[in-house]
């Protein structure tokens, strides 16, 4: 028995298999004729996964890049090469922009280019998102609507630039451009930067705090000594906090991974200080400017229970108590339900009275999402893993469903109308359809991106080693925020732009991973023998 432990890999390598295990028969629940065949292939998997995933654990625990800073050549030190790490990511983004001019403005950015002309702010999307993305941009162009999307590429440019410019200087000059190649190459990203959305702009802000938080891995922590740093951290941390009401999921998981590489008083600075800045604006400031807060949030938060409960409602009304019938039918007559189809609340949502919602409220609602799946465990299994398959599933159903959408404007009275380059846009279209054909899991599985990080920290994590603890964390924030949003998901459709940031992160996140390991945290916690002596600035 100790012998085939050994060969699984201990615990990692079981932990592997189960991650492996679930992604991949997740696929065959969703698939008509591979869900019948389940109970011949759910044993052939499991041999097959006992056979090749302690071997790809193997494998990838050889993997590592060359140690301490790369800038050894006068090429990875030239200042043309730095600048062209900014140049790069904007000419890329500017083709986009050059075929869709002025870029994508459905319903939602609509809405809040209205609250910037009128100076009315609701916070149903964040208004620090309303403020920096759409009044900024106007203020300073005059009204020219076409900047917003112009100023959304500039500031990830920026950030995109700084953080290759982090990699460049921890790792090589052929490390650095392969990822910045690949990380251009990706069509969605590109896309997805056309829609004035919070998402890009949470992206902007999660960029340069995983890269601030990689100078302060390698310089084991001294970057964060000096002032100018620490503050340029805080403002990002707040502005990255607020742009997103889930947020949290990721700055949180990002603060515990620094503060193992910092000094206390410094961590208790940077908590403190993020908490209140975020109090004062959302308190006193918003106050002062007005903002008015949305109400029934309650749908919002209770996406993944109305969804498990639709699929049982939709397709097995037979298998339900009444109670849960009742309730259903109290939030949407039963031909609205119709329209209901597994993993996509939506349809029905913004045809539902909400109040209903909000007056059986999340506990009850929970507690009859669980009676879902005692009742109709097929339907109501089904319609979650719908949901939630976009961060986990290998088997491409999320992706059969959902193909990319190019930038669309929905009717408007601000005379915003597409004015890009027609033939530019076919070409990138095409582009688009061959990535997505062809290398769908490089530029479109988010899924593919978080089994990559699993399976780099499964292969180098030790459980007896503190340093391992420390280091990998780094990935916790991105699994954590991703995975966390799903079960706020109202619909699977288009929510690939919630996570479509993770491909600007994973250049940062591989290095963490592979590179060598860092010293202590400065003036604490000391590192294991074998591991002193870290890594140079």
């Amino acid at each position: 028995m100790k012998r085939f432990w050994d060969y699984l890999g201990g615990l990692n390598g079981l932990l592997f298999i189960l991650y492996v295990f679930v992604a991949v028969t997740s696929g065959f629940l969703l698939n008509d004729i591979l869900c019948g065949l389940m109970p011949f292939l759910i044993p052939l998997l499991a041999l097959l996964l006992i056979l090749i995933c302690p071997r790809i654990l193997r494998l990838a625990a050889r993997i590592r890049l060359p140690e301490g800073s790369g800038l050894k050549g006068r090429l990875e030190g030239s200042v043309v090469i730095k600048i062209l790490l900014y140049i790069l990511p904007f000419f890329s983004f500017m083709l986009y922009y050059a075929a869709f001019c002025p870029g994508a403005f459905p319903a939602d950015p609509l809405n809040q280019l209205g609250q910037a002309f009128s100076g009315q702010y609701g916070d149903w999307h964040p208004v620090i998102h309303t403020l920096i993305a759409f009044k900024l941009p106007l203020a300073l162009s005059g009204g020219w609507i076409g900047s917003i999307v112009l100023l959304q590429i500039l500031a990830l440019s920026a950030a995109l630039g700084y953080s290759f410019n982090v990699i460049l200087k921890h790792t090589g000059i052929k490390f650095t451009f392969i990822f910045l190649l690949i990380t251009l190459l990706n069509p969605q990203t590109s896309y997805i930067l056309m829609y004035p959305i919070k998402d890009n702009a949470f992206a902007c802000g999660a960029i340069l705090l995983l890269a601030f938080s990689l100078q302060i891995f390698f310089s084991k922590g001294e970057w964060i000594r000096k002032n100018l740093n620490l503050i340029i951290l805080i403002i990002t941390a707040v502005f990255t906090s607020l742009v997103r009401h889930n947020a949290p999921l990721f700055t949180i998981p990002l603060f515990i991974a620094i503060f193992f590489y910092i000094s206390r008083k410094r961590s208790i600075i940077i908590l403190v200080s993020t908490v209140l800045l975020c109090l004062i604006i959302k308190g006193p400031f918003y106050s002062l400017l007005g903002v008015e807060k949305p109400d029934k949030r309650q749908v919002e938060v209770l996406g993944l229970p109305m969804t498990v409960i639709g699929g049982a409602v939709r397709y097995a009304p037979e298998e339900l108590d009444d109670e849960v019938l009742e309730f259903a039918y109290k939030v949407a007559p039963e031909e609205v339900w119709q329209d209901y189809h597994y993993g996509a609340f939506n349809p029905v949502k913004f045809s539902c009275d909400q109040d209903v919602i909000e007056e059986y409220g999340t506990l009850k609602v929970v507690t009859m999402m669980f009676g879902c799946f005692r009742e109709a465990p097929l339907e109501s299994w089904t319609a979650l893993i719908k949901l939630t398959d976009p961060v986990y599933t290998l088997m491409d159903n999320y992706n059969a469903d959902t193909p990319y959408i190019p930038p669309v404007i929905s009717r408007n009275d601000y005379g915003i109308e597409c004015t890009g380059n027609n033939d530019l846009q076919l070409i990138l279209n095409g582009y688009e359809s061959l990535a997505a054909k062809f290398l769908p899991h490089v530029f479109m599985m988010v899924s593919t991106m978080h089994l990559l990080l699993i399976t780099l920290a499964l292969s180098r994590f030790r459980l007896a080693k503190t340093g391992d603890w420390k280091r990998i964390i780094f990935i916790i924030p991105v699994l954590a925020y991703n995975f966390g949003t799903t079960l706020l998901l109202t619909s699977y459709v288009d929510a690939i732009r919630f996570f479509s940031y993770t491909y600007y992160l994973m250049p940062m996140l591989i290095l963490v991973m592979l590179a060598g390991r860092p010293g202590p945290r400065d003036g604490s916690i000391k590192a294991d023998k074998k591991d002193e002596g870290g890594l140079d600035d």
